[in-house]
């Protein structure tokens, strides 16, 4: 058998990281993007959000006040029709899934499937736009690609203000 030395190109990452964040008052506050992403990630369709709302509070992450605010938040974006689209029963999806290249590791946020065509969306949570976000997106497009998909469109999602931006096709 052969064996690869990986260690050079593997980190641990532990779950929860920066979940709790040191606040403008110096006392710890809950990081919300993370908790966003996380929900984000336990939703497959539109039916989904309740369930994962109440896993983030059953869990310990969120209170019932949090809980009821970003359900609702999460309902009222799904109303862009581009990200009800998103969330509909029209694609196989997979959420925060690794893609493997020779040499890197990439995780986007979803990725949507629907016969030979990929969609691929990043969630950003802050408000700043920054041209890498562009190119990370791209490169997972490119990636997808490069697994024999005929069409993959790359989007950014800025939840907190609701705006969708369309990277590349």
């Amino acid at each position: 058998y052969s064996f690869n030395d990986f260690t050079d190109r593997v980190r641990l990452r532990k779950t929860g990281d920066d979940l709790l964040v040191l606040g403008e008052n110096r006392q710890t506050e809950k990081n919300h993007g993370k908790l966003i992403h996380e929900i984000l990630a336990g939703i497959a369709t539109a039916n989904d959000i309740e369930k994962a709302c109440l896993k983030a509070f059953y869990d310990g992450k969120i209170t019932e006040t949090e809980r009821l605010e970003i359900s609702d938040q999460l309902k009222n974006s799904f109303k862009n029709p581009l990200i009800k689209e998103w969330f509909s029963t029209k694609y196989m999806v997979l959420n925060e899934r690794n893609l493997l290249t020779t040499s890197e590791i990439y995780r986007p946020d979803r990725i949507m499937i629907s016969g030979k065509n990929a969609v691929v969306v990043d969630y950003k949570t802050g408000v700043h736009k920054h041209q890498n976000y562009h190119r990370q997106v791209t490169r997972y497009a490119e990636i997808l690609c490069q697994t024999g998909f005929e069409k993959v469109e790359g989007y950014l999602w800025y939840t907190q203000s609701d705006e969708t931006e369309k990277v590349c096709e």
